[in-house]
C-alpha cells in the first residue's frame, strides 16, 4: 500500500509541479493500515462532502447542480467543499466523461468569479495550473 501511494504521489507531483498534501481513500474506505501509510507519507486523509453523481451517464447541468447544492449547504454551515467527481466508472476505463469535464470547467469558472467578487479565499489544485491557485 505504501509503495502504491509513493508511486501515485510521484506521478501526481510530476504532473502538478507541487507536493501532494491530501489523500482520498478509494471508495472512502478508511482502513487503519491505509490511513497509517498515508499519514506516514505526510498526507492528510480527506473525504468528500459534495457528490456530482457523475459515475453514470448524465448531463453537465445535473452534475453541476448536485455539487452546487452541497456547496451552498456547506457554506451556510461555515464549511468548505471537497467535491467528488470521477475520471472513470465501475464498468471500466474509457467511459465517456464529457459531462464531468464540462461541469468541472463550469464550476471552476463560477467559483473563481464568485470568490473574487466576495474577496474571499479559494484554492484549486488543477493539472492545468500546475500548482495551487489562490484567489484573490
Amino acid at each position: 500500500m505504501r509503495q502504491q501511494l509513493r508511486d501515485c504521489n510521484a506521478a501526481l507531483e510530476d504532473a502538478l509541479g507541487t507536493p501532494v498534501r491530501w489523500f482520498r481513500p478509494p471508495h472512502g474506505g478508511r482502513r487503519p493500515d491505509v490511513l497509517r501509510a498515508a499519514r506516514e507519507l505526510g498526507l492528510t486523509p480527506v473525504l468528500w462532502n459534495a457528490m456530482g453523481y457523475d459515475w453514470k451517464p448524465t448531463t453537465p447541468e445535473a452534475v453541476e447542480r448536485n455539487i452546487l447544492r452541497s456547496f451552498h449547504k456547506n457554506r451556510r454551515r461555515g464549511g468548505a467543499t471537497n467535491a467528488l467527481l470521477h475520471d472513470g466508472g465501475q464498468a471500466g476505463m474509457g467511459q465517456n466523461r464529457s459531462h464531468t469535464i464540462a461541469a468541472t470547467d463550469r464550476l471552476i469558472s463560477l467559483w473563481k468569479e464568485e470568490f473574487a467578487r466576495r474577496d474571499e479565499f479559494c484554492e484549486f489544485v488543477t493539472p492545468e495550473a500546475g500548482r495551487s491557485i489562490e484567489l484573490p
